[in-house]
């Protein structure tokens, strides 16, 4: 896991959003999918949970602080910049077309960016 995150450098809105996925992925034990389908309102970085749904059910998982404080400075700064003036209710936004990322992205990110799909999580 640190391996992967020392992967993503910078302070691009790019390397946030990527950094603040890996943490909610790894830190919450969450499936691939169920890190892409999160919205803006699944997450209450307040209370440090995340709503997931997946396989059928409603979960409420913890998050730790490390992904608290990844995801609240993507949220301030980095997905603003994503979405490039629009507005969208889905937590993951794309560069290129400032909309939701997709499970193919997780799974192969640019070559720049380290392989999500590589750590031993379920998906």
């Amino acid at each position: 896991m640190l391996r992967v995150l020392a992967g993503i450098s910078g302070d691009s809105p790019r390397a946030e959003r990527d950094r603040a996925m890996m943490e909610v992925l790894y830190g919450a034990g969450l499936r691939r999918r169920e890190l892409a389908e999160l919205t803006l309102t699944s997450i209450d970085l307040d209370g440090g949970m995340v709503r997931v749904f997946g396989k059928g059910r409603v979960r409420i998982v913890p998050l730790t602080k490390a992904a608290v404080l990844t995801v609240r400075r993507y949220l301030d700064d980095g997905r603003r910049q994503l979405l490039g003036g629009r507005s969208g209710q889905r937590l993951w936004i794309s560069e290129n077309t400032c909309q939701a990322l997709t499970t193919d992205y997780i799974d192969n990110p640019a070559p720049a960016t380290p392989r999500f799909s590589c750590l031993p999580c379920g998906g």
